[in-house]
C-alpha cells in the first residue's frame, strides 16, 4: 500500500527515493514533536521491495498499475478525447516521460523527441550512476514505454524536424525541453580554456565524451551539483586533487549534508 501511495501520483518514484531533495523533510511538522518523516528513505525502501527494480517492463507490472489506478479514483484511465493523432513531447526528461505517462494511461498514443542518444534528461546525463543507478532509471523508463509511448533518440526538434511540422501531425504538443545550460560566474577569465560549465562538464562525461582535465582541479560552488562535480572529477583518470571552494561557510553550504 505504502509503495502505490507513492507510486500512483508520481511514476519516477524510485528515483525520487533516491536523489530527491528533499524540502518536504525541512518543512515536515512532525519535526515539531521529535524527527520530520523521512519520506525519501521510506519511499526508497519500498520501491525497492514493490517497484519497477523487480518488474522492470514485465506486462503484469503495467496491468497491475493501471488497476491501480482504476481503483484509486483518479479517473484518469481511458478518458482520452480525439485520438485520431499522437501527441508530441519535446523531450524525455521527468517532466516529458511524466506527462507521457499521464496521458497513455489517458489512452492516448505518446510519442517523445529527445534530441540526447538516451533518455532520461538530466537524470542520466547529469547525476552520476553511483547516486542514480542506470539501471533503475531504465527500469523506470521501461514501464513507461510498456504502457505504449514511444521515444525517438537523437532527434533535435528544428533541424532534424520542423516545429510546424510536429504542430501540424500532432493533436497536441508538450515542450518539456529542461534547462540544461550551465550558469557561469561573470568575472575575467570564465571564457579562457580549461574553464568549464559543471552542468556541461557532467553532460559530457555521462554521453561518453572525451574530457580534458589536469591534474589539479578547483570546483566553485557549494551545492549538490558542485560535488557531483567534484566527486565525478576525482573519478576521472589523471586527476589527482580535487578542491571545492566557495563563499557559504560549511553550516551555510546548500548541498545536502550527506553530499558534503
Amino acid at each position: 500500500k505504502a509503495y502505490w501511495i507513492a507510486r500512483i501520483p508520481n511514476p519516477l518514484a524510485s528515483i525520487c527515493g533516491r536523489i530527491c531533495g528533499a524540502p518536504c523533510e525541512l518543512a515536515c511538522r512532525r519535526g515539531m514533536v521529535d524527527a520530520s518523516v523521512s519520506i525519501r528513505a521510506l519511499k526508497r525502501f519500498v520501491t525497492q521491495k514493490y517497484g519497477v527494480e523487480i518488474y522492470g517492463e514485465k506486462t503484469d507490472f503495467v496491468h497491475t498499475f493501471k488497476d491501480r489506478f482504476q481503483e484509486s479514483g483518479t479517473g484518469i484511465i481511458g478518458i482520452a478525447a480525439d485520438t485520431s493523432k499522437p501527441i508530441s513531447v519535446i523531450g524525455a526528461g521527468p517532466a516529458g516521460l511524466t506527462c507521457a505517462h499521464d496521458l497513455a494511461l489517458m489512452g492516448y498514443k505518446v510519442v517523445i523527441y529527445e534530441m540526447e542518444n538516451v533518455a532520461g534528461g538530466m537524470c542520466v546525463v547529469g547525476i552520476p550512476p553511483y547516486r542514480l543507478p542506470r539501471e533503475l532509471l531504465q527500469a523506470e523508463i521501461d514501464a513507461i514505454k510498456a504502457l505504449g509511448v514511444e521515444i525517438r533518440l537523437g532527434v533535435k526538434i528544428g533541424e532534424d524536424l520542423s516545429l510546424q511540422q510536429l504542430y501540424e501531425e500532432s493533436a497536441a504538443v508538450l515542450m518539456a525541453v529542461g534547462a540544461k545550460n550551465s550558469r557561469m560566474i561573470p568575472i575575467e577569465g570564465h571564457q579562457s580554456n580549461g574553464v568549464l560549465g559543471g552542468v556541461d562538464f557532467l553532460r559530457d562525461v555521462f554521453t561518453g565524451k572525451e574530457v580534458a582535465l589536469g591534474k589539479k582541479v578547483v570546483v566553485i560552488g557549494g551545492g549538490n551539483v558542485a560535488y557531483d562535480v567534484a566527486r565525478t572529477s576525482a573519478r576521472l583518470q589523471g586527476v589527482e586533487s580535487v578542491t571545492l571552494v566557495c563563499i557559504e561557510s560549511f553550516e551555510e553550504m546548500l548541498a545536502d549534508e550527506i553530499e558534503i
